[in-house]
């Protein structure tokens, strides 16, 4: 008879992969961030791995772990965004909340009639250090009166003359 050649694993390390899967890498968070490097593929069932959360939501730390059905728990109720002061109305104008106040949400603002926004129309809420607040983009935002029109009397004759010496350019009434 012939020897069946015996399939060895190496390095010992490493073996788990060939006897039993596991979890891919996890997803890319855009809210949480790994403690660790992730340099691996794959996780063995059971591997927990340690988040933190990013700048412009609450802190805190939270574990993933690969499950028997080699899929990673759940990331999504542990990190809160954190949230922008409510805006008040600028005077003649008002600001108009699209969803929330929270951070990375956006607002708008606009003028009462017969006034006109001078900058940017909108405003987004942005980190700054640990705090978040409300970016102006572009220039600081002013709502000012229009230009108003001043009301012309026409005379119904009018004559224009031109001194000695002098020509008239337009039209001679």
């Amino acid at each position: 008879g012939r020897w069946a050649a015996e399939e060895r694993c190496w390095p010992p390390c490493c073996c788990w992969r060939r006897l039993r899967p596991g979890c891919k890498a996890p997803e890319h968070f855009s809210f949480a961030m790994p403690t660790n490097p992730i340099d691996q593929s794959e996780f063995p069932v059971g591997t927990s791995l340690k988040y933190e959360c990013r700048p412009g939501y609450y802190r805190r730390r939270f574990s993933i772990t690969c499950q028997n059905t080699l899929v990673w728990t759940s990331a999504e109720n542990f990190c809160k965004r954190k949230s922008c002061q409510t805006p008040s109305d600028p005077v003649n104008g008002i600001v108009t909340i699209a969803s929330d106040t929270n951070f990375g949400s956006r607002i708008s603002y606009s003028c009462n009639r017969g006034h006109r926004l001078v900058g940017s129309p909108s405003a987004v809420c942005m980190l700054s250090g640990n705090n978040v607040f409300y970016f102006w983009q572009g220039e600081v935002l002013k709502i000012e009166p229009r230009v108003s029109c001043v009301k012309h009397t026409i005379y119904r004759e009018a004559t224009h003359s031109a001194l000695r010496f002098y020509i008239l350019i337009g039209v001679n009434l």
